[in-house]
């Protein structure tokens, strides 16, 4: 199914499920702490292991859902231009709740 691809090769097909800027802000950190979750510092045993092993599917549904979050635009992600309250609404908003403020004050 993955020919002769390498754990990392794998692990980076998965991460493809991520936004492109996420990747180039996160993959090599990810990879790393995949990769670590495998090796065992033996030579034999990772070089079969980078052979034979692929990312489980809970790594990979965790993936995926990181990648539903991202996409939809959950916390921490870059704001999309037109999404949200124009500046000019919350700007309306602050200046109409001072004047009410004031008012009361009356």
């Amino acid at each position: 199914m993955s020919g002769g691809l390498g754990l990392e090769q794998r692990y980076r097909r998965v991460l493809r499920l991520l936004p492109g800027w996420y990747r180039d802000r996160w993959e090599q950190d990810m990879v790393a702490a995949f990769l670590d979750s495998w090796l065992t510092g033996d030579p034999e045993a990772d070089e079969y292991i980078t052979k034979a092993a692929r990312p489980g599917w809970p790594e990979t549904a965790s993936v995926a859902g990181l990648a539903a979050r991202l996409y939809l635009g959950g916390a921490g992600t870059p704001r999309r231009v037109g999404s949200g309250v124009a500046h000019g609404s919350q700007d309306g908003f602050a200046s109409t709740s001072s004047i009410c403020f004031l008012r009361s004050d009356w």
